[in-house]
């Protein structure tokens, strides 16, 4: 649940299933904030805190917990989290720790998931509402991803292509069609000298056909 909400605001999200591999992912990717668990398999959290303690650019690091000792709340501080939260927890729990977590990205995310708490989780109360962005969102979001990760073209005619291909690929997964056998359809008519194929649903088509 947690890093499919995190996911959902944009966040690029790393999971570890045990302490060892806890630690092999912050030394290669170097997150921006770590949220963990104190019970975990191989390497519980104490030790991946104390391995975190001495590094410079350790993370701010969230930690959860069942535990409800105050000694265990204590050392976990002494190790550096900068929140410690107590199993089971409401969400708005963790917004609020990432809220005074020092990272701006998320501290600022967290405040806007706050603002609108009370609909946070309308998904779960109302049948047919998605939990994450809108239906209009969601088929942009290919789009707005790819521009962040590409910085866009460099001309007009590269523009004019990439927005023709994302609305096609875009159009297809509407209709579940498979794009790579459209594509390839569409390049074969090419060749062919004939037109490309219909993005139009069958019924569309056949009623231009009629008319």
């Amino acid at each position: 649940m947690l890093a499919t909400l995190l996911r959902a605001h944009g966040y690029p999200v790393l999971q570890a299933k045990d302490g060892d591999q806890a630690i092999d992912l912050f030394d290669r990717h170097r997150p921006q904030l770590a949220i963990l668990d104190m019970m975990m398999p191989k390497m519980g959290g104490y030790p991946v805190l104390e391995h975190f303690r001495d590094k410079s650019d350790a993370p701010p690091i969230i930690m959860i917990t069942a535990n409800e000792g105050s000694r265990h709340k204590a050392y976990a501080e002494y190790l550096g989290v900068v929140d410690y939260i107590r199993k089971p927890f409401a969400m708005e729990r963790l917004l609020e720790a990432g809220r005074g977590s020092g990272v701006p990205k998320t501290a600022g995310t967290c405040r806007d998931i706050l603002k609108r708490r009370e609909a946070l989780w309308t998904f779960v109360q109302v049948e047919g509402v998605e939990p994450t962005n809108n239906t209009a969102e969601r088929s942009i979001r290919p789009a707005v991803l790819w521009r962040k990760g590409s910085f866009g073209t460099q001309s007009e005619e590269g523009s004019r292509f990439v927005e023709s291909m994302l609305t096609v690929v875009a159009t297809l997964k509407q209709q579940q069609h498979n794009v790579l056998e459209y594509l390839t359809a569409a390049c074969e008519a090419t060749l062919r000298g004939e037109a490309a194929p219909s993005l139009l649903p069958a019924s569309d088509q056949q009623s231009q056909a009629a008319a």
